[in-house]
Parts: structure tokens; C-alpha cells; sequence
């Protein structure tokens, strides 16, 4: 069973994640962390490539929840991606907003909604799942 905080977290992430999409067709990958009182705050930085790739932002979002994780001020994050995924090996790659959510107990899923993008730039979205991951942040 997922950890409640994982709902929070995708209720804050999924939302513009989808604003993203149809504003725009895509978005670069976006975090959140919660607080140890459960506040949900925006986790970002600056790097001196205006535009860094995907790779670099994801390692760059994940090396600063580490040090708020080592810092002991969050229980839990979520980081929002643009990819290509299926549900199983024998279904086919779809496009997909995955979470990757993650909680100081321990837990850790990737969670995925298909998506499909017509040509009047409409989006639909498909039955979500999840995947347990291995664990990147509370790692220490």
C-alpha cells in the first residue's frame, strides 16, 4: 500500500505536469519535497546552462533532495518526468508523465499515465500504474 504522502505529492505534481503538456506539448523534469510537517514546497536551483538536458536537471534535482534528506528536513519527494514507457514487456512504448515518489520509511514506486497528444494539441490521458523503484534519496 502506498504511503499516504505519495497522494499529496502527486496531487501537486500531476496538475502542472498536465498544464505543461497542453500549454506546451512537453515539460523539463520538476520536483517537490514535504517538509517534515507535511508542507509541500517546490524544489528547484540554478545551474549555468540556461537550458541543461533532461539527464542533468534529473541529477541535479536529485543531488539536492540527498542533501535535504542527509539535512533531516524532508520525509518525502516527487519528481515529475516526461517519458516513454509501457506497462509491460509485451505493450507497446507510450508517451507518459511518470512521478517517481519517494519516502523517508523507505518506499519508493514510479508511478506512469499514458498520454496521447493530438494534432489540435489535445491531450488524453490513460489508466495510471506503478512500479516499486529502488530508493535514490534517503539512501544514506
Amino acid at each position: 500500500m502506498a504511503h499516504p504522502d505519495f497522494d499529496r505529492l502527486l496531487a501537486e505534481l500531476l496538475p502542472f505536469a498536465e498544464r505543461m503538456l497542453l500549454q506546451y506539448g512537453e515539460f523539463y523534469p520538476f520536483a517537490n519535497s514535504m517538509s517534515l510537517i507535511g508542507e509541500i514546497r517546490d524544489v528547484g536551483g540554478w545551474d549555468v546552462n540556461e537550458h541543461p538536458s533532461s539527464p542533468d536537471l534529473i541529477r541535479f534535482l536529485v543531488d539536492g533532495l540527498r542533501h535535504q534528506a542527509e539535512l533531516g528536513i524532508i520525509r518525502a519527494y516527487g519528481i515529475c518526468l516526461n517519458v516513454r514507457a509501457r506497462k509491460s514487456e509485451d505493450a507497446r512504448m507510450t508517451d507518459a508523465i511518470c512521478c517517481r515518489l519517494e519516502h523517508v520509511n523507505g518506499e519508493a514506486v514510479a508511478v506512469f499515465i499514458p498520454y496521447h497528444k493530438t494534432p489540435s494539441t489535445e491531450v488524453f490521458y490513460g489508466n495510471l500504474w506503478a512500479n516499486r523503484s529502488k530508493a535514490e534519496v534517503f539512501i544514506y
